[in-house]
């Protein structure tokens, strides 16, 4: 299965000296692929063998091989330097990304004084700075991870709520009404951290597609076991065609 199946026929073309003419990928409908149905190893992997014995070939990972042969999320450093006025608003945004690339690092936040930064991207030509086979999970996670818990840090700073402070230094109105709708579904009340509950809230965007998640946890004190007691999450993502589609895959998001 795979959620590329042009970009696999050329791969393949290539791995076997083939004209991509000659090639033909397939597609069983797949349910779901997040990245990780899209490097083509194992594609790659039946072709040779069938290549070789001239016989058809199916290549089946178990649990363990799927996570140690395919792709692994890059490790990467993200360091962030900021600065905001006693009114809460940011003036500067300093960010630099380290072995990742920049998906998803977009700032959709008012600051006057930006700059983003990437050092060494996971698909650099070159001797790559990691020692195994990176690829993508989930977009880039890590750059809106990085991006929105600095958020929270200078909303604790500034003695802020979460939600009122992206809204004060927010003048994107599409991402405005996703960051409120998730909030009202939610039911937020606004407390400045450190507020002694479970509660976070996050923003991005990839795709084209707008998104706020808004979670509660629960910790139990004597054994720090953590557990989820909801999500809701709130997205803009244009004209939908396949409804039950695009709520699988925001259900698929908030699992993950």
């Amino acid at each position: 299965s795979t959620q590329t199946p042009f970009p696999t026929r050329d791969g393949l073309a290539q791995a076997l000296s083939l004209d991509p003419k000659s090639v033909r990928v397939v597609t069983p409908y797949v349910g779901g692929g997040f990245g990780g149905k899209s490097s083509g190893r194992q594609s790659e992997e039946a072709a040779r063998l069938a290549k070789i014995t001239g016989r058809p070939v199916q290549v089946a990972f178990t649990r363990a091989e799927e996570f140690f042969y395919d792709a692994f999320d890059p490790a990467c450093v993200v360091k962030v330097v900021s600065a905001m006025d006693d009114a809460g608003k940011i003036t500067l945004w300093d960010y630099d990304v380290y072995f990742a690339g920049d998906r998803a690092a977009q700032l959709f936040y008012d600051v006057p004084n930006t700059r983003t930064r990437v050092f060494r991207g996971s698909r650099d030509p070159g001797a790559p700075p990691h020692r195994f086979g990176t690829g993508p999970w989930r977009a880039a996670n890590m750059n809106v991870w990085a991006r929105e818990y600095h958020v929270d840090v200078m909303a604790a700073a500034a003695g802020l709520d979460p939600v009122e402070f992206r809204l004060r230094n927010m003048g994107d109105e599409r991402m405005r009404r996703v960051l409120q709708e998730a909030a009202k579904a939610f039911g937020w009340k606004p407390a400045a951290a450190p507020s002694g509950r479970g509660w976070g809230v996050a923003c991005g965007v990839d795709s084209e597609i707008y998104a706020t998640l808004a979670v509660e946890v629960k910790v139990d004190l004597a054994s720090g076991g953590i557990g989820v007691e909801r999500v809701v999450c709130a997205q803009d993502m244009g004209v939908v065609v396949n409804p039950d589609g695009a709520t699988m895959q925001v259900e698929g998001c908030v699992t993950m």
